[in-house]
């Protein structure tokens, strides 16, 4: 019998938009535009926001005193590669509508004067980082929209600095920031305020690994010890859990923060990062989402702060998962993760990588030839999302908002007067899953259905398996309000249902708590819990130019009743 969606089905969470669906562009990876290029793959995968000019090669590489050269050096042996010039990125991102979010380099930012407990100080080099600024916001490279500027990458890993360090910078270099950009603002007429200005959530990772660094003190030891170098950072026997190990994550946190020691320092930053690189669970999702909002937004003058996820993916992998747990079951995570960002409420997400020769890349290849499973299922949420909200079909259950079958789980979502479900097969074998459907959608104008799968005799969790998209006509999927998929294992089918009627059970209910995420990407067509947390002492693999992630969430935000939420004018 077909399963029958609940009738007390909710919205959750928040709409989706546009910036979520933003990506990596990786000055040192490829060309810009032209055969193989990242305007290729933009554009085939439905990219919207861009992050230049990358993760770790950011702090190898990257000069803010020589940006629109077209080769840089490493800074430490001396490699010279080809390089996109901001020039070029600023003027394809202006050109095709493509909010940018620029990273500045930090290691070299840091003297060699250190305090009591051998930490270095800052020497912030301002009059390169305000020129850089001014030149950047002011057009001088282009007038591409700018997004945010972000503060070093993962100061734990290429930033090579431990959290006091990082902290103490990141609120030097804020201020700088924020200032130069009201300077801008008043020398050029540009409206500066939207261009958001981002430091980086603590980690227990590479050199801010404090677990290595108090291995065999007990966690109270551990505790005191902190309090009396640091006594203005709010470290306490709450960062204890209740299994009796600290948390080093909140502890790295709160190191952060305290940097951010005067008003002035608070008020200039508007957001914070997290990379976010699941293990296709829901912990791993969550949990720095978690700890930004539990840590960050605790703290007064931080509790209106925005969340940047500025890389995720599911975490790439060597050896013997690159053929069991990407492919189609990648294409999976994807669906799962943008669902966290839209229950989280993240202000601006970028999938990464785009074009890398790496397990958990979108597309096939050191140069864009075409998608990967994982990156057609980005191509087809980032097309039918924006503008959309979860429907929660299991309003009595825990976080998860998808119906779960004995063959497959089922996700919805609604907006604009269209309605989209994703059917996800689960099963080992091939398998038919129904749905009736009848109860939340009483009629509508058209049906669009797509299946993803993989090539013919290809393992649907392969990192090499070809994805493969196939159309199926209405009559053979719907019928007297039953959707019937016929699925092969790992495959997902998505429904987009547009026009919507929709069932007379929604048609009491009350208005809906949603807030309007704001101006939806618009481009220019392109011509050519915490018992459940990771291992804190290990940096995440390798994750293509040497960046990694951790997991992943906070708040959450309005349910709204189905009916409000199809009438809404909009979409994507």
């Amino acid at each position: 019998m077909p399963t029958v969606l609940p009738s007390n089905a909710e919205a959750f969470g928040h709409l989706a938009t546009s910036a979520i669906f933003g990506g990596n562009v990786l000055a040192n990876r490829g060309p810009m535009t032209g055969d193989g290029s990242y305007a290729q793959a933009i554009n085939s995968l439905g990219v919207t926001g861009l992050r230049y000019p990358g993760g770790t090669l950011t702090e190898d590489y990257f000069d803010i005193e020589n940006p629109d050269a077209s080769e840089a050096q490493h800074a430490a042996t001396g490699e010279v590669v080809p390089f996109i010039p901001i020039s070029h990125f600023m003027s394809f991102a202006e050109v095709h509508g493509h909010p940018v979010t620029i990273v500045i380099p930090t290691r070299f930012m840091l003297g060699d004067a250190t305090d009591r407990y051998g930490n270095r100080l800052p020497a912030v080099d301002e009059t390169a980082l305000r020129g850089f600024i001014n030149d950047v916001a002011s057009g001088v490279y282009g007038d591409a929209k700018i997004a945010g500027f972000e503060i070093g990458n993962e100061y734990w890993g290429s930033g090579e600095m431990n959290a006091v360090e990082y902290g103490r910078l990141a609120s030097e270099m804020a201020v700088i920031i924020d200032d130069e950009l009201k300077q801008v603002a008043e020398d050029y007429a540009v409206d500066t305020d939207a261009m958001k200005v981002l430091v980086q959530m603590g980690h227990n990772y590479g050199t801010s690994n404090l677990s290595a660094q108090y291995a065999g003190w007990s966690s109270p030891d551990v505790i005191a010890d902190l309090n009396e170098r640091y006594p203005d950072a709010r470290i306490a026997l709450s960062n204890i859990r209740a299994n009796g190990d600290v948390n080093w994550t909140e502890v790295n946190n709160e190191l952060v923060i305290m940097g951010f020691d005067s008003e002035e320092s608070r008020e200039a930053i508007d957001g914070v990062i997290a990379h976010v690189y699941s293990r296709g669970n829901e912990s791993s999702r969550q949990y720095d989402l978690n700890t930004i909002s539990r840590v960050w937004m605790s703290h007064e003058g931080m509790r209106d702060l925005e969340v940047h996820v500025t890389e995720w993916n599911l975490k790439a992998a060597k050896g013997p998962e690159k053929d069991i747990d990407f492919g189609l079951n990648q294409a999976r995570e994807m669906l799962d993760l943008v669902e966290t960002f839209m229950a989280q409420g993240v202000s601006q997400a970028h999938v990464w990588p785009l074009i890398q020769n790496s397990a958990n890349a979108l597309s096939r290849g050191a140069v864009f030839s075409e998608p990967t499973p994982a990156g057609e299922m980005f191509s087809m949420i980032s097309k039918n999302l924006i503008g959309k909200s979860m429907i929660d079909l299991t309003p009595q259950g825990g976080p998860e908002t998808e119906l779960v079958t004995d063959t497959a789980d089922v996700h919805m979502f609604s907006g604009g007067g269209d309605a989209v479900f994703y059917i996800v097969s689960t099963a080992e074998q091939a398998s038919t899953t129904q749905v009736d459907i009848s109860g939340v959608i009483s009629g509508f104008e058209c049906m669009e259905v797509t299946v993803l799968g993989v090539a013919d005799g290809q393992p649907r969790g392969s990192t090499s398996s070809r994805a493969q998209v196939e159309t199926r006509e209405t009559d053979t999927v719907y019928r007297d309000g039953v959707l019937t998929a016929d699925l092969s294992p790992g495959e997902i089918m998505q429904v987009v249902i547009r026009g919507v009627v929709p069932g007379e059970d929604f048609a009491e209910a009350p208005d809906p708590a949603i807030e309007d995420e704001g101006d939806l990407f618009d481009p220019v067509a392109e011509p050519i819990p915490e018992e459940d947390t990771p291992d804190e002492s290990n940096s995440p693999a390798d994750e293509g130019d040497g960046d990694g992630g951790g997991g992943g969430g906070g708040f959450l935000m309005g349910l709204a009743p189905l009916l409000i939420l199809m009438a809404m004018a909009g979409g994507g």
